[in-house]
């Protein structure tokens, strides 16, 4: 199965990095080339988008993807993690209530900073953060402007634990999120349970969990859970090209429009558009509009 191409909607479970995720989806599917679209943390379960093969060329435009989570929240404690996981560093006794929880959410839309968790992958000083957090130390994190589009409560489990909707940006903590909004009610809090509900279009309805895959021997079977390279593609216009431009773009040349329109008069282009050529809906390369012309940029193997 090593010519097998594309992305696999993995369903991440709680307790594996998203490193350890990739080995086992290459295992599986016998490929040489994988690579996720986007870390999620070993506490944390969910949707993870795996690209194989030749889809993992296309990894650099998931990862500014739209993510949504659904995160259960412990009210009373601050963590040495933000999460279950860490030591309690901090306490109250005092819970917050219904209409303080949904008040204070809204504070916390749009764009914000946060200070990304102690233990954290970020690098400080070319070292990773929780490199310096084991030793004992402090790591000195920056700020960083990150986007909320969406804040909401969905229900209170019990007086210590709410479960909430988050829609955000790239770069987003959720772990720090939940401890500055547990700060700004005054009670303290961390993450419980982190589940990530969807990356782009990729979403949990149509995941596929380890056991899932586990369950499956039949090579058709496996073959037909891989979605398209262009599923990571969505800005993309699809173009359709003959075999004359498809051979000159494999070998990097740049295509002027009139040899597009000559097959293709309904084409509009415009400066800066971000192209996936194809022939036979087989992805040929990734291209931009450079001036008068169609610039491959990234050339599939397939």
């Amino acid at each position: 199965m090593n010519l097998i191409h594309g992305w696999v909607n993995f369903d991440k479970p709680k307790g594996i990095s998203s490193f350890k995720a990739v080995s086992l989806v290459k295992k599986y599917f016998l490929v040489k080339k994988a690579g996720h679209a986007g870390t999620l943390d070993p506490l944390a379960s969910g949707v993870l988008p795996i690209a194989i093969g030749e889809a993992t060329k296309t990894t650099s435009f998931m990862m500014g993807s739209i993510k949504t989570y659904n995160c259960l929240v412990e009210w009373g404690s601050e963590t040495s993690t933000d999460d279950e996981e860490g030591e309690v560093i901090k306490t109250s006794n005092r819970i917050p209530t219904k209409n303080e929880i949904e008040l204070n959410l809204k504070n916390f839309i749009g764009k914000i900073s946060q200070i990304p968790p102690k233990f954290s992958a970020i690098k400080v000083n070319g070292k990773r953060s929780y490199s310096i957090a084991r030793k004992g130390e402090t790591p000195k994190l920056k700020e960083r402007e990150v986007e909320v589009k969406d804040l909401k409560l969905i229900e209170i489990k019990d007086k210590n634990h709410a479960l909430i909707f988050i829609k955000c940006s790239k770069g987003t903590y959720v772990r720090s999120l939940v401890r500055d909004l547990g700060r700004k009610l005054g009670v303290f809090a961390h993450v419980k349970d982190l589940r990530r509900s969807s990356v782009g279009n990729f979403n949990e309805k149509n995941s596929i969990s380890l056991d899932n895959l586990n369950e499956i021997e039949d090579d058709t079977q496996k073959i037909s859970l891989v979605l398209p390279i262009e599923s990571a593609l969505e800005e993309f216009i699809k173009l359709e090209v003959n075999l004359n431009i498809e051979q000159k773009l494999v070998n990097g040349v740049k295509i002027p429009f009139n040899e597009i329109l000559k097959f293709d008069e309904k084409v509009k282009f415009r400066k800066n558009m971000m192209i996936l050529a194809r022939i036979k809906k087989k992805p040929v390369a990734l291209c931009i509009i450079d001036n008068s012309e169609i610039k491959p940029f990234r050339v599939f193997n397939i």
